[in-house]
């Protein structure tokens, strides 16, 4: 379909007919416009962006286009509450009306970006409109315990070509997402993992080890550092050792206490051959962790880029260490 501006009158009837059914208390669904995304062409939703983002504003939702692909468009909720935007019950029910009508009639929706407060609100709705998508490839989704059940499980499960999953959660609960395990198994679409907020104990680290030990599709994981500590050394460097899939590989750890996760990791990266980039947040070096970062920097001809930040809550915890020791195996590395 070639893109036509305002002046076009088939164009110009379309966007009436929308404002008309938009508009209406109750709009019919019906009368929405249907798909007409192709493998060349966009959605003739990218030329009515603007008033659907009207009636989507009222649930903090926002349809965009996808600036580096043709044809694909994101449904993201906002990253912030939006306090300004005053109650309206009507309003905010016909913008999830909308909202759920484009998951289920456009299979031009490839990225969808749901925050804690529509979940909450909306849950059940949206994971009924997400089951057995074949197209939505990409979501992110922001969850707590109080709205981790059966709905939002089912919902991942079911997703037909989810390529990346990403999943902002702060919280030990090792029942938050103890149906993660199952969703890396089935889903052999999945090539990028993001869970570097969740953290799981005990045999909820083990499970999720263990499903990505069987994992073959897996190219970028991002996980937290109580995953590496709670599978126990030999699982989580075992895993390291034996992966050819992974290219970019992201850590992040809240609690001192566990500089292990670092060394634990090392050890299965002197062995890898195919992670290229490395990433860590918040791993506490100190004398024995900057010595093994040193052998890493060294020995490993593979690793492209490394990447380390460390956020202290409180500044006199940072050890007193000797990152000198860095510098004669980074001068002679010509792969980093």
């Amino acid at each position: 379909m070639a893109r036509t501006d305002g002046s076009d009158p088939t164009l110009t009837d379309r966007a009436d007919s929308l404002e008309s059914c938009l508009t209406n208390a109750a709009f019919d669904r019906q009368m929405l416009p249907p798909c007409t995304a192709t493998a060349e062409s966009a959605c003739q939703l990218v030329d009515h962006l603007s008033m659907l983002n009207e009636v989507l504003f009222w649930a903090e939702i926002e349809l965009r286009e996808t600036p580096e692909t043709c044809g694909e468009l994101h449904l993201a909720s906002f990253a912030n509450k939006n306090t300004n935007i005053q109650n309206d019950a009507g309003k905010t029910s016909r913008a999830i009306c909308l909202f759920l009508w484009l998951l289920k009639a456009h299979a031009c929706i490839y990225y969808v970006k749901i925050h804690y407060g529509v979940l909450v609100a909306y849950g059940r709705i949206i994971c009924d409109a997400l089951n057995c998508s074949h197209s939505v490839r990409a979501l992110i989704i922001d969850i707590g315990a109080s709205v981790v059940n059966k709905h939002v499980d089912d919902a991942l499960c079911s997703l037909k070509r989810l390529d990346l999953l990403v999943c902002l959660a702060v919280s030990l609960c090792d029942e938050l997402w103890f149906s993660l395990p199952k969703v890396i198994r089935i889903h052999s679409s999945l090539t990028t993992l993001n869970i570097s907020e969740l953290r799981l104990r005990g045999s909820r680290a083990q499970d999720l080890v263990a499903a990505l030990k069987e994992n073959s599709t897996l190219k970028e994981l991002s996980i937290h550092g109580s995953v590496v500590c709670d599978a126990g050394r030999g699982v989580f460097t075992k895993y390291l050792k034996t992966n050819t899939s992974l290219i970019t590989r992201s850590v992040g750890e809240d609690d001192v206490s566990n500089r292990n996760c670092f060394n634990w990791i090392v050890e299965g990266l002197l062995v890898n051959e195919v992670i290229k980039n490395l990433s860590l947040t918040n791993i506490l070096f100190d004398r024995v962790n900057a010595t093994l970062a040193a052998r890493i920097f060294s020995e490993n001809k593979t690793i492209r880029s490394f990447h380390g930040a460390y956020f202290p809550q409180a500044l006199f915890l940072q050890p007193d260490t000797d990152y000198h020791l860095w510098l004669a195996p980074l001068s002679n590395n010509d792969t980093l």
